[in-house]
């Protein structure tokens, strides 16, 4: 398989489950009975706590030979945070483990595209064809998903 190929797959796996879910994170935080307030706490911690996150995730990644294993570990621990949000009710426990699971899901997408620019650069491809890919799944997914929650 050509490498802009599986990188395009790579970026597309990353955006798709972004694009489903972002637009109803809201919604399900409400379910779970936050109010408006702390809904709008509970995303914007990811993003405030992010000055630290991502130098602490990046240097942590840097001390790995092969960057994809940082990757696979990063995603690893941002399947299993998101899937412990499912079970988790109240503010503190929704708030912790959202943001866990927000910065571990932001570090992913610089350090993949270190290994695709590296490879662009290497093999001769324009970088910009598999992240298009990946911007393309994410409309994409997007635009099913609301179809889907419309019908």
């Amino acid at each position: 398989m050509p490498t802009t190929l599986r990188l395009g797959l790579v970026y597309a796996a990353l955006y798709v489950g972004s694009a489903a879910s972002t637009p109803f994170m809201p919604v399900w935080l409400s379910e779970k009975g936050l109010t408006g307030a702390q809904v709008g706490l509970v995303l914007s911690l990811p993003m405030l706590f992010q000055i630290l996150t991502s130098p602490a995730l990046a240097l942590w990644a840097d001390r790995f030979r092969l960057r994809r294993t940082p990757i696979a570990w990063l995603a690893a621990g941002t399947c299993l945070t998101y899937l412990a949000l499912a079970g988790l009710d109240g503010l503190p426990a929704l708030a912790l483990v959202w943001l866990l699971a927000a910065s571990l899901y932001l570090a992913l997408p610089p350090l993949i595209d270190v290994i695709a620019l590296s490879r662009a650069q290497a093999e001769g491809f324009n970088y910009g064809l598999p992240r298009g890919m990946g911007s393309a799944a994410y409309i994409g997914a997007a635009i099913a998903t609301g179809a889907l929650v419309t019908a």
